[in-house]
């Protein structure tokens, strides 16, 4: 505001940015903010305890559950809206259930920041839509078609990664064992997929609304409210009763959540994740406000001049989008940041020749590897947020099963090598997720 005022005389600069803002984005401002009460709703809700009820029999080595629970996580972090948000819906869950089959706590706190980062590629995402809904180079079904073969990526390597610094062979439960459990602990599940089924059928037949990207942010909220009231009035002792029936024993942060849950009436969960959006919207729209403006500066400054508009070495150019939109990542929330990258970044990229749906794709996985670096670290900021400094503390004082520069800092270095391992595959070779490099 003082450079605005001061040395560019644009007295109104900061409030002119922001009403650009609202008037490109006011819609999607809406969808934020319901995607954020979707993940406070599933926070409220016992949904990531059955889902994990699910594996648990299994008895898998540590970093095949790992490898596991991120397939499984990917699912809500699309119909969450960020990677953030899902952490703080479900981190401490997660956490818990890794911890539970010996995981050593570097894994366990690498696992949990990461449990969100893949889901971001897939359908619904928000992140996508927001995309897509400023430029006319890209569709949303163009992103998220080519975004299936990111997750698969980015998902093999951590597979693979995690098997080459195990600690202890792969190993499953018999088949005759497991599965009549995992069977059984998907029955508690059934009223949760009827109530889902009957709100979207609801919307199509009456309201004549589809369920896709557009709809979801409207219709996800009854749902989860809805599966809220179910599970108040009718589901009290459903957890309780899987945990018999498994004989699983929740270690602490299992059952300072089970008691939390069950201690809240209907109409407390509602205000309490109505309370919790209404302070994460407060903050992100604060974030995405000065991201806006602080894109006008730069746009009305000459450092926006003195990068380059025309490349000698495409692959040159390439390399210096993507440190940039690491960068980025790494001090700025997605959803800003996506508006600063589509008016200054963007226009430099295409005008160089780079594809805009490659372009759009590699700032999705860099947005990603930004969140899991230092020196911000947003994921890990919010994991340690939401497991507690002391379970943290405890995950990463453990004794290491070698004492290694890896293994020390196992926490960052597997996330930051995955994510980065993929934003080199997606970067310079395309084809491997579906599209051609050049125009």
């Amino acid at each position: 505001a003082i450079n605005f005022l001061v040395f560019m005389g644009f007295h109104s600069g900061v409030s002119v940015f922001i009403a650009d803002l609202v008037g490109k984005a006011g819609d999607l401002l809406l969808s934020l903010a319901l995607y954020i009460f979707i993940g406070m709703l599933l926070k409220e809700s016992r949904i990531p305890q059955l889902a994990l009820n699910i594996i648990r029999p299994w008895k898998m080595s540590s970093e095949l559950l790992c490898f596991i629970v991120l397939l499984i996580a990917a699912v809500p972090t699309a119909y969450t809206g960020a990677s953030g948000i899902f952490i703080i819906a479900a981190g401490a869950i997660i956490f818990e259930e890794i911890r539970m089959a010996n995981t050593r706590g570097q894994l366990a706190l690498a696992t949990t920041a990461m449990s969100g980062s893949m889901g971001v590629v897939l359908k619904p995402c928000l992140l996508i839509v927001i995309i897509a809904s400023l430029n006319d180079e890209v569709t949303t079904n163009e992103l998220f078609t080519t975004g299936a073969y990111v997750f698969l990526i980015s998902a093999f390597l951590f597979f693979v990664i995690t098997q080459l610094t195990r600690q202890e062979p792969i190993s499953i439960a018999p088949v005759s064992e497991a599965f009549p459990k995992s069977l059984a602990a998907l029955i508690p599940l059934l009223p949760y997929v009827i109530i889902t089924a009957g709100v979207i059928l609801l919307y199509s037949y009456v309201f004549d609304q589809n369920f896709d990207e557009f709809s979801a942010p409207i219709i996800l909220p009854i749902v989860m409210l809805t599966i809220l009231f179910y599970e108040k009035v009718f589901s009290n002792d459903v957890s309780d009763a899987m945990d018999s029936e498994l004989n699983t024993n929740f270690d602490s942060i299992h059952d300072e959540v089970d008691s939390h849950l069950s201690a809240k009436t209907t109409e407390q969960a509602y205000r309490f994740a109505s309370t919790e959006t209404t302070n994460h919207i407060g903050a992100l729209l604060f974030l995405m406000f000065f991201t806006a403006a602080l894109g006008g500066l730069i746009e009305h400054s000459d450092l926006i001049n003195s990068f380059p508009s025309d490349f000698n070495s495409f692959w040159g150019m390439l390399g210096i989008v993507v440190v940039t939109l690491v960068v980025i990542g790494m001090f700025m929330e997605p959803y800003g940041a996506v508006i600063l990258v589509n008016a200054v970044i963007a226009p430099v990229a295409f005008a160089n020749g780079i594809n805009p749906l490659h372009f759009w794709l590699i700032t999705l996985v860099a947005f990603e590897l930004g969140y899991l670096s230092p020196p911000v670290a947003l994921n890990h900021l919010l994991t340690r947020h939401v497991i507690g400094e002391e379970n943290a503390a405890i995950a990463r004082a453990e004794p290491l099963p070698r004492d290694n520069f890896w293994f020390r800092y196992e926490r960052f270095l597997l996330p930051i090598v995955v994510m980065g391992l993929s934003l080199i595959l997606v970067a310079f070779v395309p084809p491997l997720v579906g599209y051609d490099l050049f125009f």
